[in-house]
């Protein structure tokens, strides 16, 4: 008991005799502002992820050389030559050759055809028709055509012909009996263009048989002329086509 006084009174006398702190209030710290979100961060590619690129950009890879005692693979085989064109030249004379030959052959059997023709009308027909013609208004009325048909088939043609001369119209066989023979002209004017006239005849006749039946055909015209018609506009025209008929023996 006695100890345990003797200590409390020297913690009591240390405490006496130690001097007091002072005590400083409390520093007050200033607020600090919560700092603003950062962002989320993009995610990054991964390293081994291999960026895309675009066909234009992406650069040829780069092939791997062999590997020893690997065959290499064949080369590849060179492009065809281009066709060799002709030149048009070579292809137009080839054709205008063939023409010539095609028309060489059609006008030999066009020949031959017509020698047939006449021996075997000579063979078979004794009867014949010779058709000529003569016009006597040339001066006045110049000729442009003349046309000769045989049962409406033409056998004659002719533009602006000679007729100083009797012109030779048709010189062939034919069966005995009726035959119609048309004959046609067209004319102008001599110094005028606004006159003009055509005249047509028919004549049916009767071919004897084993005989020549020779057909004369006479056109003229005996009206007032071009020049009055077309400057009075008034006048005649009058045109006549005639016929001459005459049957003799076939000439051989």
């Amino acid at each position: 008991m006695r100890k345990w006084t003797v200590v409390m009174l020297l913690f009591s006398a240390t405490a006496l005799a130690a001097p007091s702190k002072k005590r400083h209030p409390p520093t007050r710290r200033p607020p600090v502002s919560a700092p603003a979100p950062s962002p989320a961060p993009s995610p990054s590619p991964s390293n081994d992820a291999t960026p895309s690129e675009s066909p234009a950009d992406a650069a040829p890879n780069e092939s791997a050389p062999p590997a020893a005692g690997a065959t290499p693979a064949p080369a590849p085989p060179p492009p065809p030559a281009p066709a060799r064109e002709e030149p048009p030249s070579s292809k137009a004379n080839v054709d205008l050759d063939g023409l010539n030959r095609e028309y060489n052959a059609l006008r030999d059997e066009l020949f031959r055809s017509r020698a047939k023709a006449h021996l075997l009308g000579d063979a078979m027909f004794k009867t014949k028709i010779v058709a000529q013609f003569q016009y006597k208004a040339q001066r006045a009325w110049p000729i442009k055509k003349v046309t000769l048909k045989i049962d409406d088939q033409p056998v004659f043609t002719a533009d602006s012909p000679s007729t100083n001369d009797p012109l030779k119209l048709y010189d062939g066989f034919a069966a005995p009996g009726k035959h119609t023979l048309s004959l046609r002209v067209e004319c102008g004017a001599t110094g005028e263009e606004r006159v003009a006239y055509g005249a047509e005849g028919v004549f049916v006749v009767d071919v004897a048989e084993n005989k020549q039946t020779n057909v004369g055909f006479v056109v003229d015209e005996s009206g007032d002329g071009p020049a009055k018609l077309a400057k009075k506009r008034e006048g005649t025209f009058d045109v006549r086509v005639r016929a001459d008929l005459e049957t003799v023996e076939r000439q051989k």
